[in-house]
C-alpha cells in the first residue's frame, strides 16, 4: 500500500536510506544521502503530502530491472535464481529480485541460505511456497 508519508515515518526512512547507501569499508560514516533527507525535511519547499511511504501487505518479492552492479548492494539477485522469469528473455540478469521475509522461513526455497531480506529477521508461521514463474505487470503497463 502506498500512501502519504508522515513525520512519523522520517525516523524509518532516514534508517532505511542510512542502511541502503551505507559504505562498507567506512563504518558510522552517515551517507551522504541521509544527510540529505534531513535538508528536504527541515526545507520551506519541502511538501510531505507528495512524499510517499510503502507500507508492506504481505509481498513475498519485489521486482525491478535495473543494474546488476548496483541493485545487489540491496539484496536483488538475478530473478531466474529463484526460479523467476522475466516478462522478455532478453532482460537476463538485468530483471532482479529481492524475496521479502515471509519467505525466510518458507521449505524448498532453493537459496533460503542467502541473506536477501537485509538482516530482517523470519516470519513466524507456516512455510510460504517459494516465488516461481513469469513475471508478469498489470494490462496497463503492457501498454505504455
Amino acid at each position: 500500500m502506498i500512501r502519504p508519508e508522515t513525520a512519523g515515518d522520517r525516523p524509518g526512512i532516514l534508517a532505511l536510506t542510512g542502511a541502503a547507501f551505507a559504505v562498507a569499508d567506512r563504518p558510522g560514516e552517515v551517507p551522504v544521502e541521509v544527510g540529505l533527507y534531513e535538508q528536504l525535511f527541515d526545507c520551506d519547499e519541502y511538501i510531505p503530502e507528495l512524499s510517499l511511504a510503502a507500507v508492506k501487505r504481505g509481498e513475498r518479492a519485489i521486482m525491478l530491472l535495473g543494474s546488476t552492479e548496483y541493485y545487489p548492494r540491496f539484496g536483488f539477485v538475478p530473478a531466474s535464481e529463484l526460479d523467476i522469469e522475466p516478462p522478455e528473455a532478453a532482460w537476463g540478469d538485468h530483471f532482479q529480485a529481492l524475496l521479502l521475509p515471509v519467505l525466510r522461513t518458507g521449505v524448498g526455497i532453493r537459496d533460503a541460505g542467502a541473506d536477501h531480506s537485509r538482516g530482517l529477521p523470519p516470519a513466524a508461521g507456516p512455510p510460504e511456497p517459494p516465488v516461481s514463474g513469469t513475471f508478469r505487470y498489470a494490462a496497463p503497463f503492457n501498454d505504455l
